[in-house]
């Protein structure tokens, strides 16, 4: 009589399945206990969202910021990362919002906040969309009063994160973004924007670089896949003017080069894999109808199936 334990480093993902069982001796009858599932699942990065230029009343673009950084929310939510996974920054408290945008509260977010979600396995994703200048990045605008955000500074706060975890992804959707570049580049990073530094950015609704590039990325493509359709799409029509998007990983501070793409083509965003095959599966047919058969000068007939919803 008595309690056992019984220890296993399980060490995969993967549903787990347990039964205990005692086969008896002498003095005790044999027991078998009810099975057991343990579901084992792999940890994932993290990311922080920043919506920066101002609120509605500060921002004449702040309808499709705001659509831009949900929609990026989203992608990633798509992805299986949950909100505890997400620190989200909005110049509006809404559903999902973290904390109103500021030099402050950015600066928690990539200082304190991160590090104690990551470890050395984790990758961290950093979206940025904002207005961008020779001040700047324009972290929030109330009453007049704008506050900005140089690379420089970023870089600050991205360099107390070395060695806490395993790589850095930002991507900036802002004009004239390309100039960030060579002030964020680094080992472990990868830098991607949707401009060059001599361009601005374009932004129609549901219709820019951010939608088509995590479009590919929800797709489970990789990130020089995702970029390089992404590029494609822009450059491919007028609307977009002359922009470029821009990609560096290798840490050297030049975009675009080959050794970028390398490297890029082993990056993927973290997340479930399993849960996107519901997208290309076909969906079931349940019911059809009888076989018909044309006579002769008859050229149409009808035919129908019932085929279950897809979810």
């Amino acid at each position: 009589l008595g309690t056992f334990t019984f220890t296993r480093d399980i060490g995969k993902e993967g549903q787990w399945k347990f039964v205990v069982s005692w086969g008896g001796d002498d003095k005790y009858d044999n027991a078998s206990s009810n099975e057991y599932v343990l579901k084992v699942e792999s940890a994932i990065g993290k990311v922080i969202i920043v919506q920066g230029g101002g609120d509605e009343d500060n921002n004449k673009d702040w309808r499709m910021f705001n659509s831009l950084s949900t929609y990026v929310y989203e992608a990633f939510k798509r992805r299986k990362f949950n909100d505890e996974d997400i620190y989200y920054l909005s110049p509006k408290r809404e559903k999902d919002v973290d904390a109103v945008t500021s030099l402050e509260n950015l600066e928690y977010a990539i200082t304190q906040w991160a590090p104690s979600k990551l470890n050395s396995d984790l990758s961290l994703y950093i979206y940025i969309i904002t207005h961008n200048g020779s001040k700047g990045m324009l972290v929030d605008k109330v009453d007049g009063t704008e506050t900005y955000l140089t690379g420089e500074k970023l870089d600050s706060w991205l360099d107390q994160l070395e060695g806490k975890c395993k790589d850095i992804t930002i991507v900036i959707e802002a004009c004239y973004s390309g100039g960030l570049v060579d002030k964020l580049s680094g080992e472990g990073r990868i830098i991607i924007t949707s401009a060059q530094a001599s361009s601005e950015a374009t932004i129609w609704t549901n219709y820019s670089f951010t939608n088509f590039f995590f479009d590919r990325l929800v797709e489970n493509r990789n990130v020089k896949e995702s970029f390089e359709s992404a590029s494609k799409d822009v450059e491919a029509d007028e609307l977009f003017g002359d922009q470029q998007p821009q990609l560096e990983a290798n840490g050297d501070g030049v975009s675009n080069a080959m050794d970028d793409k390398v490297v890029a083509e082993s990056k993927y965003i973290d997340g479930n894999y399993d849960s996107l095959t519901k997208l290309s599966e076909p969906p079931e047919i349940v019911e059809v109808s009888k076989d018909q058969e044309l006579s002769a000068g008859k050229n149409e007939t009808t035919v129908w199936a019932r085929v279950s919803s897809i979810d």
